[in-house]
């Protein structure tokens, strides 16, 4: 009789393992969070309020972590480790190029009424430097070679203006971010910085960079905001009721708390939003050839 209470308990025990096991979490449930990866620990702490709210009303889970490196990100993109992420212009190309087949641009935030942003080139003043062809023989700080705004539209004013970037500076320091590149301008590393005017205000604002001490040379073209990018394949609920979450977050959230990545305050987020904008910058950039490229990380590896 004992031995047949024990093989019941067994058998129990087994039938409820063979069904924990097999069963999976839906994803996005707490269990199992939606996982996003973004370039700077420090704008975790921006963008954490937004889906902590989403989290809040609509149900929806997340795990946010982080990594210095755009590449590392898209890497992860591509081989499906995460399903969400915020690229640039530049980083989106190359999505396209690795893993276009589950990419799909999901939301782009609204800053004062406009979902762009500009790239520029700054440099110190009192340096006899008003023109690009100004900087010819001096030194430049680029962000990241996946940036839009620090490193590819730069390069491509450049080329525009008639300098080759791996010929005509003297040195070349790849910072590897925004506001690594604004410090080597500051500390006198570089001559010249190559960030977005985003990333220069929020430098400004936080009191790193004198704006007495420093001008830009050059401010692009208006380039589409930064997109949420979203793994396409997961399942369509899923995208619907977060494009829901997205749409009217900002109602949710005081304007305190909806900040982009750079902590900057928000209108909203867009969620109709039109590739062709994205495709259309990215024809732009084609002036910077992957020999091109090859040719500035060459040069700035010398160091």
């Amino acid at each position: 009789m004992q031995s047949k209470y024990l093989l019941s308990i067994v058998v129990s025990i087994l039938l409820y393992s063979s069904v924990t096991v097999g069963e999976v979490a839906p994803i996005g449930s707490s269990a199992n969070p939606l996982k996003m990866l973004i370039d700077r620990e420090q704008a975790i702490q921006y963008i954490k309020p937004l889906f902590d709210a989403i989290t809040k009303e609509f149900d929806i889970y997340f795990k946010v972590n982080s990594n210095k490196s755009y590449g590392a990100v898209i890497n992860d993109f591509c081989t499906q480790k995460i399903h969400f992420a915020i690229f640039g212009t530049s980083s989106y190309g190359e999505i396209k190029k690795r893993c276009y087949d589950f990419a799909e641009i999901f939301a782009v935030v609204i800053e004062k009424g406009s979902s762009t942003s500009y790239s520029g080139i700054f440099v110190r003043k009192g340096h006899n430097l008003n023109t690009l062809k100004d900087l010819v023989g001096q030194s430049i700080a680029f962000g990241n070679q996946y940036s839009t705004s620090s490193f590819n539209f730069p390069v491509s004013m450049l080329i525009e203006a008639g300098i080759n970037p791996a010929d005509d500076f003297d040195d070349i320091f790849i910072t590897g971010n925004h506001f690594a590149a604004i410090k080597a301008l500051k500390t006198g590393k570089a001559i010249a910085a190559a960030v977005s005017f985003r990333a220069w205000l929020k430098a400004v604002r936080d009191g790193s960079i004198d704006p007495l001490y420093f001008k830009p040379l050059v401010k692009s073209i208006p380039i589409p905001n930064a997109p949420f990018v979203i793994n396409k394949t997961l399942p369509t609920e899923l995208k619907n009721t977060l494009r829901d979450a997205f749409r009217v977050i900002h109602t949710k959230l005081s304007s305190d708390k909806l900040l982009n990545s750079f902590g900057k305050q928000v209108d909203r987020y867009d969620v109709n939003v039109d590739e062709q904008l994205y495709l259309n910058t990215l024809k732009k950039l084609k002036v910077v050839t992957p020999k091109i490229k090859k040719s500035i990380l060459t040069k700035a590896n010398q160091h």
